[in-house]
């Protein structure tokens, strides 16, 4: 056992709540957050070893949600100030946190001014319907979204952005058809499946096809299924030598 044990950090406590700053990278506030919080320090006060992490200019680097319902209920902070200029810090306590989430991770590679983010983030603004990891399918022109590790390290990497504006905009034509349904995940799968394999598919034809027969347009399970059925309205009234196979 070692004799003289180091002193790693200090908690400090107060109430002048003026002393922090946000930072620039915290996650953007979340009232759900704020709320559970609330329900929790209006019942036990401020819980004993959930200090706010800071740099030592003050910015907070974890536990802006509590700070602010500290704030509003008059309630003692307790702090440690991290002797770091590293704002990675930030990204990873807010990573390791169970609230972190999709979208926490796009936001703050945005504001790292991560060029990629910056174009998904618009991107995402211009198809409001679309979730995230469907839009994300779209700017890599690929079915396969990427994976929660890709894009919490910032690596993610886009196609052809021309082509997942115009994909993107193809399958917002099809909501009158299928307005429950178009922009689920295993619908925009299967559009996108069959736009970056079948050159010889065409969104105008189909959309002509669609039209003569809109009630052709049914949920399915599987992408295969979806796949299937858009085929057979593309294929209607076409010849045999004419009919185009997207399986």
């Amino acid at each position: 056992m070692e004799e003289n044990p180091k002193i790693v950090g200090q908690v400090f406590r107060t109430k002048d709540y003026s002393i922090f700053k946000t930072h620039e990278l915290n996650r953007d506030i979340r009232e759900r957050i704020l709320r559970k919080i609330r329900k929790s320090m209006s019942k036990i006060g401020w819980l004993q070893g959930s200090e706010i992490l800071v740099f030592p200019n003050m910015k907070v680097i974890d536990g802006h949600h509590r700070l602010i319902v500290a704030r509003e209920l008059n309630v003692p902070v307790d702090y440690r100030v991290v002797h770091s200029r590293d704002n990675t810090l930030i990204v990873e306590h807010n990573k390791n946190k169970e609230v972190w989430s999709f979208m926490d991770n796009i936001s703050t590679q945005v504001k790292l001014g991560n060029q990629n983010y910056v174009l998904l983030d618009r991107f995402m603004k211009v198809f409001p319907d679309l979730r995230p990891t469907e839009c994300i399918m779209l700017v890599r022109n690929s079915m396969n979204s990427s994976n929660r590790e890709e894009i919490e390290s910032g690596n993610l990497k886009l196609g052809n952005l021309n082509k997942g504006y115009e994909w993107g905009h193809q399958i917002m034509n099809i909501k009158p058809f299928f307005p429950q349904y178009y922009n689920k995940s295993i619908f925009v799968r299967s559009i996108v499946k069959i736009l970056s394999s079948k050159p010889e598919f065409h969104m105008g034809e189909f959309m002509k096809k669609l039209k003569l027969r809109p009630t052709m347009l049914k949920p399915c399970g599987t992408v295969d299924q979806y796949v299937q059925m858009i085929e057979d309205i593309y294929n209607y009234r076409r010849n045999n030598e004419e009919k185009i196979r997207l399986r």
